[in-house]
Order: structure tokens, then sequence, then C-alpha cells
């Protein structure tokens, strides 16, 4: 019998998210977080769990958010300009007054999302759940 020793798995969320950052950050477990003002530009947050988190004023500027779940999320005035929210959760998540210049919001679930205010230019179409 082998024993592995020296192998220790740490999971991304919302205590050291920072060490993650930019490209390690996929499936990070973000719910409920209050990240108000970060910059996550260009982070790949595939499958993340970014759930009730309070994201306003966030920068999210070219990141990868394929599948997340941003169920109930504040995301007022956040810049999501090219971001990829592609198959994305965004039920009931508040993104009013954000940037979505090219963002894709192919596939995306935005049912009772709150887009009031927006800033859309040269988006993709949703071709999502409204």
């Amino acid at each position: 019998m082998v024993l592995l020793t020296g192998i220790v798995y740490s999971q991304c969320n919302k205590d050291n998210w920072e060490y993650y950052y930019p490209d390690r950050m996929q499936n990070c477990n973000l719910a409920g977080a209050d990240l108000k003002g970060a910059d996550l530009e260009w982070a790949f947050l595939k499958r993340a769990n970014l759930s009730a988190a309070n994201l306003k004023g966030l920068n999210f500027s070219g990141a990868y958010l394929q599948m997340a779940d941003f169920t109930g999320t504040n995301l007022t005035g956040a810049n999501l300009e090219n971001a990829d929210f592609s198959r994305a959760n965004l039920k009931g998540a508040d993104l009013k007054g954000s940037i979505c210049y090219g963002t894709n919001f192919s596939g995306a679930d935005l049912k009772g999302a709150n887009f009031e205010w927006a800033f859309f230019k040269r988006g993709k179409p949703f071709r999502g759940k409204l």
C-alpha cells in the first residue's frame, strides 16, 4: 500500500479566492461573499457558486463565467464587458446599471434578472430564458 503525503487539496472560497485568482478559480465557492468593488478581470470562474454574493461595482471584464451560479446576486453597476456568462444561472440577479458591452449571455437563465439601466452594445444575443 502506498501512502501519499504532502498532497493537500485546497478549495477556492470566499476567504482564499485571491490565492487562486485569476486562472484557478473554477468551481470556486463564493456564495454570500462580499466582494463589492473587487477586480476580477479575466477571472476563470467556470461553474463557480456566486449565489447571493454582493458583487456591486465589481469588475468582471473579460471573465469566463460559464455555468456559474449567480442566483440572487447583486451585480449593480458591475463591469461585465466582454465577460462570458454562457449557460450561467442569473435567476433573480440584480444587474441594474451594469456595463454589458460585448457580454455573452447565450443559454443563460435570466428569469427575474433586473437589467434596468444596464448598458448593452455589441452584445451577443441572449438565447436564454427571460
